[in-house]
């Protein structure tokens, strides 16, 4: 045989052996079957498929591009069906299936069964609440098998819509980020994601948005923290200053004052603690050094401090004898602006908390 034809002839076997999955399946389950008078050896059950319903014979069906087709050997009495659920593929349910059921007993026809799936909708892929009743058939010929079976159509996963003709793949990648609606697959977006395929965030989003602290709540008292900056040398320090006791009367704050300059390199702590007025006047002296810039050696006093508590801001005057005085300067409340990330702490677009 010439070399080209025996390619050729292997190729359509191939390509006739070949299975389509489909977009949805037929699913039987057989739960019991009478046949009165089988000879020795296997049962097999010929199931044949069709939506053509003109076909009226079993030996009709399997014939035709469609139709589908599947051998269930269930051995010798007492029959089992082991594989139960049986599937037979389709492609877009079409509402009505008809079924052709041969009985073959050691290669000889026992009888035939027959009967029509009708059906407007197709159950979803995972669907819990598949409840149809069971069909009781009767073979058609002299030898009168029963079989007792449940049959439903359902969408393969990710196929939707009443004849599963809708295909939707849940995405959470950078092709989309959405689940599937599940009667309709229709594209729902996740949250915080918009447009077509729901690769687009909504206007005015932000991936890692600002999150402030509450407003400032006036009468808050002295203690807690304040912060603002002061000119010392004609340089400027960052400052920050925690108040975190005013003694037994109220009178006597205490606390740790933190000033800093990244370009020159200073970064100074101390222990501080003062004098409180009732009309809000104090000074605060340092203590002690906790971290002593190198070249400074006198620890600051805060004097001429004014405390406003409608207002939640004090003005005070930083003071290192023979090293700065600077002008008065006011310190606030803070406000804390640090990103917050909607994903539990990761941006989502740079894999960072930043």
């Amino acid at each position: 045989m010439n070399r080209w034809l025996v390619l050729l002839t292997s190729l359509v076997v191939i390509l006739q052996g070949a299975q389509v999955e489909g977009t949805g399946t037929i699913e039987l389950n057989l739960t019991s079957i009478t046949i009165p008078s089988p000879t020795a050896g296997n049962i097999v059950l010929r199931i044949c498929a069709t939506t053509d319903s003109s076909k009226s014979v079993a030996t009709d069906c399997a014939t035709h591009e469609g139709d589908e087709q599947i051998e269930v050997n269930i051995g010798v009495a007492p029959f089992t069906f082991d594989d139960n659920p049986y599937s037979l593929p389709f492609d877009v349910w079409k509402g009505m299936t008809r079924f052709f059921i041969s009985v073959i007993n050691n290669g000889t026809l026992l009888d035939t069964l027959t009967f029509n799936l009708i059906k407007n909708n197709t159950y979803a892929s995972g669907d819990s609440g598949i409840s149809e009743i069971s069909r009781i058939l009767q073979g058609t010929l002299t030898n009168q098998t029963s079989l007792t079976l449940i049959a439903w159509p359902i969408c393969n996963p990710d196929y939707y819509s009443g004849n599963c003709s809708v295909y939707c793949k849940v995405q959470d990648t950078c092709d989309g980020h959405y689940t599937c609606e599940v009667n309709t697959g229709n594209v729902v977006c996740s949250a915080n994601w918009a447009g077509d395929t729901c690769t687009e965030r909504p206007i005015g989003y932000s991936e890692c948005p600002m999150k402030y602290d509450d407003a400032i709540i006036p009468g808050s008292g002295f203690l807690g923290t304040w912060v603002g900056s002061f000119d010392c040398n004609s340089v400027e320090y960052s400052t920050r200053m925690d108040i975190s006791d005013l003694g037994a009367l109220g009178t006597q704050p205490k606390g740790v004052l933190k000033f800093w300059n990244t370009e020159a390199m200073v970064n100074g702590s101390q222990e501080i603690m003062g004098t409180l007025s009732m009309q809000g006047s104090f000074t605060l002296i340092g203590l002690q050094w906790i971290n002593k810039p190198d070249d400074q050696t006198v620890l600051f006093v805060l004097g001429d401090g004014k405390f406003d508590d409608a207002e939640q801001t004090i003005s005070l005057e930083f003071k290192a004898l023979g090293f700065c005085t600077s002008e008065i300067t006011t310190l606030y409340r803070p406000k804390n602006t640090t990103k917050e990330c909607q994903n539990g702490g990761v941006c989502v677009r740079n894999g960072t908390g930043e």
